[in-house]
């Protein structure tokens, strides 16, 4: 069996704002297994880039502290799903200590 190839790069547009509010994360996870996200800072909403960069980083961390070892799909769908709940409390503590 030949081994598949991914090739992934992530492009941004910041249009005509003064900087780039987005952030993106692509990580190699397990053998088979890859991290791939993005989060839009929003077109210049308020501290989007800090919203962001608060997403794509409590997910990471989350998703590397749970992987163990080599994880099948269903593990995988319960490691992102409670991921995604940290980063939501990661985010809803950050808007708390600076609205």
């Amino acid at each position: 069996m030949t081994e598949a190839k991914i090739q992934y790069f992530a492009k941004t547009d910041i249009g005509r704002r003064k900087n780039n509010e987005d952030k993106c994360l692509a990580k190699k996870i397990g053998s088979n297994s890859y991290l791939l996200a993005v989060a839009d800072g929003m077109g210049g909403g308020v501290a989007g880039e800090i919203a962001s960069s608060t997403v794509i980083d409590e997910l990471e961390r989350s998703v590397i502290s749970d992987i163990k070892h080599e994880t099948d799909a269903s593990e995988l769908k319960h490691i992102l799903e409670k991921a995604y709940e940290r980063v939501q409390l990661k985010v809803h503590e950050r808007i708390t200590e600076d609205p």
